[in-house]
């Protein structure tokens, strides 16, 4: 907050966020990542329910909720962990390499249990990539246009989940072993 009409040192000039490149790499992995959980999302629950994982709806509810309490619970500690460290990077990196991992992970977790470490996983995952992009992306926006820019960036997360929802789920969707949608999930992080 500054006083009206008193410019802050740090303004910078309103020239067009696209020419930032801190601003294209966010919209550009924010797109990436939600690709691949667009890919692996919509049929995750159906995996739960095939007959050899065959969990019941209630167990699918509690997984849910693991993803939920994460989600409630970390961005605190991770944002103070990355902050203290200073880099965004590695925390982003870190992000899409457990994702992979963790997504790589639902082929070989087939009882109830492996699939709560497998849900808090990916939902850490999402944590520590999330949280560390939306502080980077902040410091890229100019003052006289924040709320635009930001919403332009918003739109990159719709556009990537979109692409998969379209273009890749009726591919992958073929393969009824989710052989398919878990390994180009894990790959697309990995991109």
């Amino acid at each position: 907050l500054s006083l009206p009409g008193s410019e802050p040192p740090y303004s910078r000039p309103a020239t067009s966020v696209w020419r930032s490149r801190d601003f294209l790499a966010c919209w550009g992995l924010t797109a990436l990542f939600n690709v691949a959980w667009g890919v692996v999302f919509p049929l995750r629950n159906l995996y739960f329910r095939e007959p050899w994982i065959g969990l019941s709806f209630q167990q699918i509810g509690w997984l849910g909720f693991v993803r939920s309490a994460t989600m409630a619970s970390v961005p605190l500690l991770f944002g103070i962990l990355s902050d203290r460290s200073g880099r965004r990077k590695p925390w982003i990196m870190g992000g899409f390499l457990l994702s992979s991992a963790a997504t790589a992970l639902y082929l070989v977790s087939h009882t109830y249990w492996q699939l709560v470490g497998v849900t808090f996983l990916t939902a850490v995952a999402f944590i520590a990539y999330n949280l560390n992009v939306n502080a980077l992306v902040t410091t890229t926006l100019h003052d006289k246009a924040r709320g635009r820019q930001y919403g332009q960036y918003r739109v990159s997360g719709s556009i990537g989940y979109a692409l998969a929802t379209f273009a890749l789920i009726p591919l992958v969707a073929r393969d009824k072993t989710y052989s398919a949608t878990f390994l180009s999930g894990a790959g697309i992080y990995l991109a």
